[in-house]
């Protein structure tokens, strides 16, 4: 009989979650990734209407930190499939749709060997979990875990912060899906499970839902930067 080739993926700190609450599977590049917990088309529609909670730890992540970051990145053509976080002048964390980090890396080097910038760049693709918190309820949720002021006038579609999340730290980017809020969180690898648990408790009684890939895709069109689909956002996405 005929082996089957081996073939090695990546899982997230979720892994035995989602195995918990019987997620189905599929493959993106390198990840073995949510696809479904349940009927994709309620999880969405769950989401559309409340709040729904994904597990995108897949995207890249580059850590950039050095003296005069910030002239660097402000030369730079950003690349395709890029969204850029400004920690502080000196730190910024760059995130890429999966699969993507390598490529942009290969820009970002070549960009700090023309010039006398100081500075490193490390792949924390892996070291890091990354939810996407996703709803009109989604505001609520995170009221209920952190002191930051996320209300949409001071923290609107774009903006990103650092602080404290149930008492561990936290990066928060609002990205929104067309008319739909969005917020991606990114914990430490080692507190993956503990975020992902917290947040599920917080948004229990808000009817928060966990959602896959098969959601993500009609709850949005492809978003350019941090989908597995790297496409282009060409629609209004979905409605609140």
């Amino acid at each position: 009989m005929a082996t089957l080739p081996f073939r090695p993926y990546k899982v997230s700190a979720l892994y035995q979650a989602h195995l918990a609450l019987r997620a189905r599977w599929t493959e993106e590049g390198e990840w073995r990734l949510p696809a479904a917990f349940a009927d994709p088309a309620v999880e969405a529609e769950r989401a559309r209407q409340s709040v729904g909670l994904q597990d995108v730890s897949a995207i890249g992540k580059l850590d950039l930190k050095g003296r005069e970051v910030g002239r660097l990145l402000g030369g730079l053509a950003p690349p395709d499939h890029l969204s850029i976080l400004r920690l502080t002048p000196d730190h910024a964390l760059l995130l890429t749709a999966p699969g993507r980090q390598g490529q942009v890396a290969e820009v970002l080097l070549q960009a700090l060997s023309q010039t006398p910038c100081c500075a490193h760049l490390t792949d924390v693709t892996s070291a890091q979990s990354a939810f996407a918190l996703v709803g009109p309820r989604a505001q609520e949720v995170l009221v209920r875990l952190t002191s930051l002021d996320l209300r949409p006038h001071a923290f609107p579609d774009g903006s990103c912060v650092e602080g404290g999340l149930a008492k561990v730290h936290v990066v928060i980017l609002r990205q929104d899906w067309g008319r739909l809020p969005a917020y991606y969180l990114l914990v430490q690898r080692e507190l993956g499970e503990y975020g992902w648990d917290v947040i599920r408790q917080a948004g229990a009684s808000l009817g928060l839902v966990p959602f896959g890939l098969a959601a993500e895709r009609l709850l949005r069109p492809p978003h350019p930067a941090l989908s597995p689909d790297g496409g282009e956002d060409k629609g209004e996405g979905a409605k609140a």
